[in-house]
């Protein structure tokens, strides 16, 4: 699959599927496999930056990293994924945008969702795809919200989720786990000494950050993936300067710093809470370690 920042001519023609594709979730996958009806490869087309920041907006925090959707994409069957500078392409109307695609990717249709907008001020929606398309004779899929516990898929409802540490509702939502995979970091070694070592991982800036408190969670490393229980937040016991995320993987044994390794979120456990001593706070690991094994 390519990655690009400007248009890839497909000399066959494609199917470029539009919108922000925060996370990748169960309505994104509706519009590429909407898009895939066509017969010709489909083509992410979305914004390397989030619009809101770029208007001085309030930014919404990411769900997944651009690599964790470029994956996601690849295993759909994308061909390729253009990330425009968001700044490049605000000032154009609806319909510029739309030529630039159809000249430069040899664009032969077009798929989003029934709320996608797009062009200056946000004045392109899905009657003005519709439109477009039928004066050019181009193919346009307009996809109807995806409803699960009766109310559509969401970005927004999938960081709710997270942030309130409903990771089953999170994951059905998306249509797989929520999970971290930024490289791991070193920490204090706190854990080693407890007899629990962890794999720390720093969450970047604009990531939407789980609920804190302790999760079971499955890491996967080399291919192989292990029960695990991971604490997120600032350790109230030893106070941790930054939100971490501290994974303890059950028989694993091995040098993981500076690794990019996949931290699956299952289930939340308990708050984070403040330990009068070492020995409580081992016991308690312990337990949570044992309800995690069971999930």
């Amino acid at each position: 699959m390519t990655v690009s920042n400007k248009p890839i001519f497909i000399p066959e023609g494609c199917v470029a599927a539009l919108g922000t594709f925060d996370g990748v979730h169960e309505g994104h996958r509706q519009v590429l496999a909407a898009a895939g009806q066509a017969g010709l490869p489909v083509v992410v087309v979305t914004s390397a930056q989030n619009p809101q920041s770029v208007l001085g907006r309030q930014v919404k925090h990411r769900i997944f990293s651009s690599d964790r959707c470029d994956a996601l994409f690849e295993s759909l069957g994308v061909a390729a994924v253009i990330r425009f500078n968001f700044a490049d392409i605000q000032p154009l109307s609806p319909t510029e945008y739309l030529d630039g695609l159809v000249t430069g990717m040899n664009a032969k249709g077009f798929a989003c969702g029934f709320n996608f907008r797009f062009g200056k001020g946000a004045a392109g929606n899905a009657d003005t795809l519709r439109d477009y398309g039928e004066k050019r004779g181009l193919s346009v899929f307009v996809t109807d919200p995806v409803l699960i516990g009766g109310e559509p898929v969401s970005s927004t409802r999938i960081r709710n989720a997270i942030a309130q540490g409903d990771m089953p509702l999170a994951e059905q939502l998306l249509g797989s786990p929520y999970r971290l995979d930024e490289p791991v970091i070193h920490g204090d070694a706190r854990g080693r000494t407890l007899g629990f070592p962890t794999a720390n991982h720093a969450f970047v800036n604009d990531a939407i950050l789980p609920k804190f408190g302790v999760y079971a969670t499955r890491v996967t490393v080399d291919g192989i993936t292990y029960a695990a229980v991971t604490n997120v937040g600032i350790r109230p016991t030893y106070r941790s300067p930054v939100v971490l995320a501290e994974s303890y993987l059950v028989d694993y044994a091995g040098d993981l710093y500076g690794r990019r390794i996949s931290v699956e979120f299952k289930q939340f456990l308990r708050p984070e809470r403040k330990f009068s001593s070492p020995e409580e706070l081992i016991e308690q690991m312990t337990q949570d370690l044992n309800r995690a094994k069971t999930i």
